[in-house]
């Protein structure tokens, strides 16, 4: 079973800052000291199961290791929790080095069932020959729970966004790793719905990043105009074009606009492109992604617009260029879910095409269920006509999909079958890109049927599905995942042995509060970070979570 879980976590409650010299030297090898600095996560834990008061006495031992391409097998070292320091094994010069971090009550070994109390891991470093010193922060905190986002003063403190009310916002992991969050809306009081135009109190303008290697929150300005469910695509050289969504004039009425601007993180100026959206028709709640063959060039598809057949249509886009290319869809859509990949049809020594799929959403008409190919080749798309298909179990919107590269597979996640959104979906339907479709009667079924919620794709072909509104409409706390599970007729020598994909409930932390309409990353650090949303009453959850995987 590759998701184990140990049924002891605890909460790290106490304010001890470990200290670890890992030295570095010889050959290909950094000559100096990389100073790690190890925060426990102190009184913020929100949830998790079987968690405990910690007791310090029980904080024995602390390991160090170092992990990433190049590295034969796992550098680490195992110290006295109270010693608070090591000498690593030299680090290799290279790209993609990451510290991992974990407490444990008596020898640090994975195999010992709850030895490891907490885990964190800093973002990816690069070491290069003659580095100089310097020093990096790991967040640590119970396996398998929940936490605020901490920043670096000692003893460590909660720290939360800058503006929290970010309902129909973007994230977007920037190429430091930084998480740069955009605009968003406050939905009115009393509202019934919440991604209409005239649902929308205020649209915001205001962004800022998440910086997960120091816990802090900093604002970055304001973009050229306010923005809430639009776009955000950062292309090669790591600047972010955002494209569309809804606006606002002073405290006029919410409206669709055709617009896009760039933000680049080097400089943190946003600025407005020439070229808008393809004939200055605006869309909000479409979906937008970089084309592989070409990493400038971003493909739009579906919307609401303020010229209704923009909906119907695909747009590929360059920046500060326009629309290099456009076409129209079998079916208009919108809260619909689109995943990319370059492995579109792959079999056997055909390693497959390019392509962007979408997944259901809808229209004036009610829900979709109709499935969408393009394939994609330079700035050359084409319809897959001849691999057209349908939801299995009929239409749904306010879906989620993900992509599983390593599986070949599409999981195709809950969702609402009607356009009023009380009614969700516990459906998981299988999307196999080697049959460009669905196999009969391969569904599996979540424990709570769900729309407008986030899954996110972790370590070991693990998906986290958080949130969502559930029966009626209402938000609903809990989490729940999608794993392979390790079958074999023969466990002990592992004989006969195959993966079985299964949703598993219980075992992962509720949110507090409930929320919908959110967002979810996987980031730097190999946590999942969540932010914005709504709660009961609509009303806006200014609070930003972190799940720490087991």
């Amino acid at each position: 079973m590759k998701f184990q879980w140990n049924g002891k976590i605890r909460v790290f409650a106490s304010a001890l800052v470990a200290w670890a010299f890992m030295a570095c030297g010889g050959g290909s090898s950094s000559p100096e000291l990389l100073l790690v600095k190890v925060h426990p996560v102190t009184g913020t834990t929100l949830a998790g199961p079987n968690q405990n008061p910690f007791d310090v006495s029980l904080a024995k031992k602390v390991r160090f290791s170092v992990s990433g391409t190049g590295i034969n097998g796992t550098l680490d070292t195992v110290v006295d929790y109270n010693s608070g320091q090591a000498a690593l094994p030299d680090i290799p010069e290279g790209y993609g080095r990451q510290v991992t971090v974990e407490v444990c009550s008596n020898v640090c070994d994975d195999k010992v069932a709850g030895d490891i109390i907490a885990r964190g891991r800093s973002v990816p470093l690069t070491v290069k020959h003659n580095d100089q010193a310097r020093t990096i922060d790991v967040f640590v905190s119970p396996r398998n729970s929940l936490s605020s986002p901490m920043n670096t003063a000692n003893p460590p403190v909660p720290t939360a966004p800058v503006l929290g009310e970010r309902i129909g916002a973007t994230m977007t992991v920037l190429d430091d790793g930084r998480i740069l969050i955009l605009g968003g809306a406050r939905i009115k009081t009393g509202s019934t719905s919440w991604t209409r135009a005239e649902d929308l109190d205020v649209v915001f303008p205001d962004g800022e990043v998440y910086d997960p290697a120091h816990g802090t929150f900093t604002a970055v300005g304001t973009m050229t105009i306010p923005r809430a469910f639009h776009q955000a695509v950062k292309i090669s050289d790591g600047r972010v074009v955002i494209l569309g969504g809804y606006t606002q004039v002073a405290q006029g009425p919410a409206s669709i606009t055709d617009s896009i601007e760039v933000f680049d993180p080097e400089s943190g100026v946003f600025r407005q492109s020439p070229q808008g959206l393809s004939g200055g028709a605006g869309r909000a709640l479409f979906t937008a992604g970089l084309a592989g063959t070409n990493p400038d060039v971003i493909f739009l598809a579906g919307g609401l617009s303020n010229i209704p057949q923009a909906g119907s249509f695909w747009n590929m886009y360059i920046l500060d260029t326009g629309t290099v290319a456009y076409g129209e869809m079998v079916t208009t859509r919108y809260n619909h879910t689109m995943v990319h990949m370059s492995t579109y049809g792959r079999t056997g020594a055909n390693p497959g095409v390019d392509a962007f799929i979408l997944f259901g959403g809808e229209n004036p008409s009610g829900v979709v269920s109709d499935v969408e190919a393009f394939t994609v080749g330079g700035y050359n798309v084409e319809p897959d006509l001849a691999a057209a298909t349908k939801l299995p179990g009929g239409g749904r919107t306010m879906l989620s999909a993900v992509h599983v590269p390593q599986q070949g597979i599409v999981y195709v996640i809950g969702g609402f079958t009607d356009t009023g959104h009380t009614q969700p979906s516990s459906r998981v339907d299988v999307f196999r890109e080697g049959i460009k479709g669905f196999n009969d009667g391969e569904v599996m079924f979540l424990k709570t049927a769900r729309g407008a919620h986030t899954s996110t794709l972790i370590d070991y072909n693990t998906i986290v599905i958080a949130g969502g509104l559930g029966t009626g409409g209402l938000p609903i706390p809990s989490t729940e995942l999608i794993i392979e599970n390790l079958e074999c007729d023969d466990m002990v020598n592992q004989t006969g042995c195959k993966y079985v994909i299964d949703s598993v409930a219980g075992l992962t932390p509720d949110l507090s509060p409930a929320r919908a309409g959110h967002m979810a990353v996987f980031d730097a650090t190999r946590r999942v970070f969540l932010a914005g949303g709504f709660s009961q009453n609509s009303m806006s959850v200014t609070t930003a979570p972190i799940y720490n995987p087991d």
